[in-house]
């Protein structure tokens, strides 16, 4: 993400996500984006002071390592990767596992794994549903 995909206002604070339409961001997140914005991190040398990335690594015009912005999450008190768990059993509750590997780049059996500790898995979905007219029904 680049810094253009933030936008802060009094009112509110939105992202884009691959070029979508802004989301607005929920509290608390977006209070620490407000405080985050105006102090991104390797910044402040000359060969990285344009840099647009709204995660800049230390390495001039590059990115944050996926590695260092994990422990950065980690280290102010954000458990990512219960987090990231979370969402994908939430996910997988609402629609077929494979559907959600597919759209998030998992193993179908990764998320399969993920559907079965939701307590819902989605294998009879084929067997489950049907179309009357435009509508999709569960029974």
């Amino acid at each position: 993400m680049v810094v253009d995909d933030v936008q802060v206002t009094d009112e509110d604070v939105t992202v884009r996500l691959t070029g979508g339409e802004p989301v607005p961001v929920p509290q608390p997140f977006d209070q620490l984006l407000r405080e985050y914005m105006p102090r991104r991190r390797h910044t402040t040398t000359a060969r990285n002071a344009r840099t647009r990335w709204l995660f800049p690594g230390a390495i001039p015009g590059q990115p944050m390592a996926p590695a260092t912005l994990h422990k950065a999450l980690w280290d102010s008190g954000i458990p990512i990767r219960r987090g990231r768990n979370s969402a994908l059993r939430e996910l997988v509750l609402e629609m077929p596992p494979a559907l959600v590997a597919k759209a998030l780049g998992y193993s179908p059996l990764a998320a399969e794994q993920h559907a079965a500790e939701a307590g819902r898995p989605w294998l009879g979905y084929a067997t489950v549903r049907r179309y009357h007219g435009d509508q999709l029904s569960m029974f």
